[in-house]
């Protein structure tokens, strides 16, 4: 009895490691879910369970950052987008920043987005 617990022990722990190295390998590969599962010859539904398992949501709520209408106005009387600095915290992330923007705004919307992902 012993020795079968162990070695379901180990089978679920290969499992662990199959399915983390999918969900790394799917993370790297900028394909869909679905996509990924095809191609791999995945049932979506393990996928999505394993995905789950190790991709936790963040704890913390969203929450939307108050821009105030100062900066908002001064961002506005700005036509030539050469002139603004764009921050890019990931591929599909970005900001950009133009002169005269509030420095302490743009600390609260960066760590509101650290918290999203």
């Amino acid at each position: 009895m012993a020795q079968e617990d162990s070695i379901r022990q180990q089978e679920l722990e290969q499992k662990r490691r199959d399915w983390n190295a999918h969900i790394t390998r799917w993370q790297a590969s900028r394909l869909s879910q679905t996509e990924y599962c095809r191609r791999h010859e995945l049932k979506f539904h393990q996928f999505v369970y394993w995905r789950r398992k190790y991709i936790p949501k963040a704890t913390d709520p969203i929450s939307l950052v108050q821009v105030p209408a100062a900066a908002v106005a001064r961002v506005a009387g700005y036509s030539s987008p050469s002139s603004a600095l764009r921050v890019a915290l990931a591929p599909d992330l970005c900001i950009e920043v133009f002169p005269g923007f509030d420095p302490p705004t743009l600390q609260q919307v960066v760590t509101t987005l650290r918290g999203i992902r």
